[in-house]
């Protein structure tokens, strides 16, 4: 069933079957290749519009997680759980990592102290501390 605006066009706007259509065509351009911005020109959108529409659509899948390559990595931490496990001081085994004394130490206490510190938990900890929180702050 058509729908005709005062200057006898077509208004789908009322049905939505035209927007309907240009997602499903914004999501093959996107999933065939096309960059956010040449998706956006062909439809004379700007880029982030199409993004929104894309995340909407659940079409921009997330980037796969990754360490930082400054983060102390699972050897780094068993270094630093047979160091605290021999007697080592927190500056022994900062030299040895070659890393500062303060990440070490700041490391150590993060997750449990001398007595309690165990590499993989630490790594588990760090893992999942590292995701960023669902909640929005307003400012």
């Amino acid at each position: 069933m058509n729908h005709f605006s005062k200057g006898g066009v077509d208004d789908t706007r009322k049905t939505g079957q035209a927007f309907r259509g240009a997602e499903d065509r914004h999501v093959a351009r996107w999933k065939a290749g096309e960059s956010l911005h040449e998706i956006g020109r062909a439809f004379c959108k700007d880029h982030g519009s199409i993004q929104f529409l894309l995340s909407q659509r659940g079409g921009i899948v997330p980037a796969a997680r990754r360490r930082s390559l400054r983060t102390l990595t699972v050897a780094e931490r068993e270094d630093i759980s047979r160091g605290i496990a021999s007697g080592s001081s927190i500056r022994e085994i900062a030299k040895g990592l070659q890393r500062a004394a303060s990440t070490v130490s700041r490391e150590g206490a993060r997750h449990g102290g001398r007595p309690l510190y165990r590499a993989n938990e630490a790594d588990h900890q760090a893992w999942e501390s590292a995701l960023r929180s669902d909640v929005i702050h307003s400012l």
